[in-house]
């Protein structure tokens, strides 16, 4: 491959594992690669890369969109300005040397809050240029993940440090120790025999005196079976905090399902944060441009954390036909309702159910049909991101939200049935006749 330069492979693979801080950026840039699929985003303006959006956010926890010439940019800046009455600041400002406005440098600081503005308050206002704009928040805490980041490449550099001191030391065998320049000088012609293949042999009585070979400990072995481990461990608690099931197994042997989804649920809340921030902004984007946005900006997961999000919803799928159908009335059998009446007893209808287990004058809710569509659309959303971010809009949570409201109601309307059926049978019981 002489002569082609590109595919040339630069030889300082030392470096990335035995320098503790090159090897922690290579780290952090790799997780932050992962991380820069986490969402995807519809209609967002060419002069807005997601990837750049999302590198802002990431690692500085937020961002400003504003005008400039007439099209939108993405800026992250300072926060500054005086404070408002829950002791925020109220403005970001924003310098860009790369921009310029009537051959200007741009820079502007721009409310962050327009509810508690400088002028409301009563404070002084800075000289500077102010100028609209919405405040893009990667978290409520406008926080970040750049401490998260920071922490887990640190750690894995430092273990990978450790791990490659485990394993060269993992070579030496025996220690031999000469007392002298002859005894030296053959341990060594004895070493090079040995590694060539040849059988070597120490007959001076003065060489056999003079070396001693002294064995290292016996465990070092069991060392790097623990690096490895914490590696995992550290590999599998990073994405498991940024929404991603990557169970560690600590135990050496093998795991039950039920022990493997044990932390389902606390992986979630992280990016379910991210993503409820992206959307709320965004729609503040797109109510303060509209003129300058022919479609509404939209965003939603992507890659893994959207398969995480149809499993959601194929699991609420499941549980909506096995624990909770018996409630809402999707059995075909209607006594199925009314487990508390005497066994014999005729099944009292008066409650308005009718044979297929649902409320007279009411259209089932047909949860395959709903539930299936909402995984179709979650489908489409997996196909092909093209270079101008335009990708398919899966907002499906409403769908699911309605889904269950409607079942809400309807178990409501189906208790309310039977309690007053059960009033009205005590009744006829006081009214009867005595002989």
């Amino acid at each position: 491959m002489a002569g082609y330069k590109h595919l040339e492979i630069v030889r300082d693979f030392e470096k990335y594992v035995k320098d503790k801080k090159v090897s922690a950026e290579a780290y952090y840039r790799y997780l932050l690669s992962r991380l820069l699929r986490m969402f995807q985003y519809k209609n967002l303006p060419d002069t807005i890369p997601h990837e750049i959006l999302d590198r802002y956010l990431f690692e500085n926890g937020i961002a400003c969109i504003t005008e400039v010439n007439g099209k939108l940019y993405c800026f992250y800046g300072n926060l500054g300005g005086p404070q408002d009455v829950y002791y925020r600041p109220t403005e970001f400002i924003i310098a860009n040397p790369h921009i310029k406005v009537n051959n200007e440098i741009f820079s502007a600081n721009v409310p962050v809050f327009p509810d508690f503005t400088s002028e409301d308050l009563g404070q002084p206002t800075s000289q500077a240029k102010r100028q609209n704009g919405v405040l893009i928040r990667n978290d409520t805490e406008w926080f970040g993940l750049h401490p998260l980041l920071s922490r887990y490449a640190y750690l894995m550099a430092e273990n990978t440090l450790t791990l490659r001191t485990a394993d060269v030391m993992l070579r030496v065998l025996a220690l031999i120790s000469a007392k002298t320049d002859d005894e030296l000088s053959s341990a060594k012609e004895y070493l090079k025999s040995i590694e060539k293949g040849e059988l070597g042999v120490i007959g001076e009585s003065l060489m056999f005196e003079g070396i001693n070979l002294q064995s290292p400990p016996s465990n070092n072995g069991s060392y790097l079976t623990q690096f490895i481990e914490y590696q995992q461990y550290l590999k599998g608690s990073f994405f498991n905090e940024v929404g991603l099931s990557a169970n560690y197994n600590m135990k050496r042997e093998a795991i039950g399902t039920g022990e493997s989804t044990l932390d389902s649920d606390s992986i979630l809340p992280l990016c379910d944060n991210m993503l409820k921030c992206r959307k709320e902004d965004l729609a503040k984007v797109n109510e303060q441009y509209s003129d300058l946005l022919p479609e509404p900006i939209e965003v939603d997961f992507s890659s893994s954390w959207l398969t995480n999000k149809i499993e959601t919803l194929e699991s609420l799928k499941e549980a909506l036909h096995s624990n909770m159908s018996p409630s809402f009335g999707f059995g075909n059998n209607p006594s199925e309702l009314n487990s508390g009446d005497d066994v014999g007893q005729p099944i009292n209808n008066e409650s308005g159910l009718g044979q297929d287990g649902t409320i007279m004058g009411q259209n089932p809710i047909d949860v395959d049909a709903k539930v299936g569509d909402v995984a179709d659309d979650a489908d489409d959303a997996e196909e092909t991101v093209n270079e101008e971010s335009k990708v398919n809009d899966i907002s499906v949570d409403e769908e699911v939200t309605d889904i269950l409201e409607e079942l809400v109601d309807q178990q409501e309307g189906v208790e309310s049935n039977e309690h007053g059926d059960t009033e009205g049978s005590s009744e006829d019981k006081t009214d009867i006749p005595e002989d």
